[in-house]
């Protein structure tokens, strides 16, 4: 699903680090197992999820279990976000995110695209034998998705915020605190007039919007 990588990605749940050990909030029989059923994360918290690497990371970093997390304030210049729906995008082109076959809905009006991941059932967290796992992605934990979601094919675009800015005059965290937290090559550093406009290095059209918090 080309989740690894160029930015790490808010997630909308709370983090907790234990949150894979502790009890599934339903569980139904799966091979032998009780997954979780459709699982939407702790209730309350004070940080959330952030999942997957990015370019300031070390290879190791670079996979699909990585979790950590942020406070929701915070903007940094290597996360971004991706969309996600539970209804079928209307007229929009996917491929099935899967062994089947890909098929169309219609022409798109939306040449970013998404991919539908079906109803299933996986593995989550930590690969068995992967010795580069932290806690918080331990124990691997069985989860089962009852029905069918739309993940966004790619990260958010500059291009693609570019228009949701221009269409609503939103206003990002980062461009309101006046600063951001942009990594040279050695450390992360506060500095003024840095936001998703002017990120402190050259992007792309096509490129992950970054300096963005979870509340953007």
């Amino acid at each position: 699903h080309d989740l690894e990588g160029n930015v790490a990605e808010w997630c909308s749940d709370w983090h907790a680090e234990r949150y894979y050990a502790s009890p599934p909030e339903s569980s139904s029989s799966a091979a032998g197992m009780d997954p979780a059923r459709d699982p939407r994360g702790p209730g309350t918290g004070e940080q959330r999820v952030v999942r997957g690497g990015s370019w300031v990371d070390e290879i190791s970093l670079l996979r699909v279990s990585r979790r950590y997390f942020d406070a929701p304030a915070t903007h940094k210049s290597f996360i971004g976000f991706r969309c996600v729906r539970d209804a079928s995008p209307d007229a929009v082109s996917v491929e099935v995110a899967s062994t089947r076959r890909p098929k169309s809905a219609g022409a798109s009006p939306d040449a970013r695209g998404h991919a539908y991941v079906p109803p299933g059932a996986f593995e989550m967290g930590c690969v068995a034998g992967d010795r580069e796992c932290q806690a918080d992605e331990k124990p691997s934990r069985r989860v089962e998705l009852t029905r069918g979601f739309w993940l966004g094919r790619t990260e958010v675009t500059v291009a693609a915020f570019r228009e949701f800015v221009s269409a609503t005059g939103y206003r990002t965290t980062a461009e309101s605190d006046g600063w951001s937290l942009a990594f040279d090559g050695r450390r992360l550093e506060k500095k003024e007039g840095v936001s998703w406009q002017a990120p402190g290095f050259e992007q792309g059209a096509d490129h992950p919007v970054i300096h963005v918090s979870w509340y953007d």
